[in-house]
């Protein structure tokens, strides 16, 4: 499973997951994500199945797997958003646009980019590329 065969909405759960520290409970996924509890049941049952969560006890964690396609998530987030603040687009629309686009993106296309813009550690919000701190919303 890589993450260009993602959609936006699987990408918001495993950052909801990754996001609660620890084990993410279906209630803290469903206020997260804003969509109901019965909801973030069928989607985890999906991302077990591509191996990307497991459920552990009353809650969910990220695989070795799951953990590797949000790290090259939020690396070809950031490549994209630093990319589009140099073009001199705002901020918040350099983010917003970025989450649409960085999964349809090819990563070798994400990574001439980054190389282009000089290999930076740093997305535009000061964070380390590649962290999952970086800005990207949930939607």
């Amino acid at each position: 499973m890589s993450a260009e065969s993602l959609s936006i909405r699987d990408v918001d759960y495993l950052l909801a997951i990754k996001r609660a520290n620890g084990v993410a409970r279906v209630s803290q996924i469903s206020s997260m994500v804003h969509v109901a509890k019965s909801t973030v049941s069928l989607m985890l049952k999906k991302l077990m199945g591509y191996g990307l969560v497991k459920n552990v006890g009353r809650g969910y964690v990220l695989t070795e797997k799951g953990e590797e396609v949000i790290k090259e998530i939020s690396w070809r987030h950031a490549v994209v958003e630093t990319a589009l603040a140099e073009l001199g687009i705002p901020l918040d629309e350099a983010c917003r646009v970025a989450r649409l686009i960085e999964l349809y993106l090819p990563r070798e296309t994400v990574l001439k980019l980054w190389i282009a813009l000089g290999r930076p550690t740093r997305c535009p919000h000061g964070d380390q590329i590649g962290k999952v701190t970086c800005c990207r919303p949930l939607s």
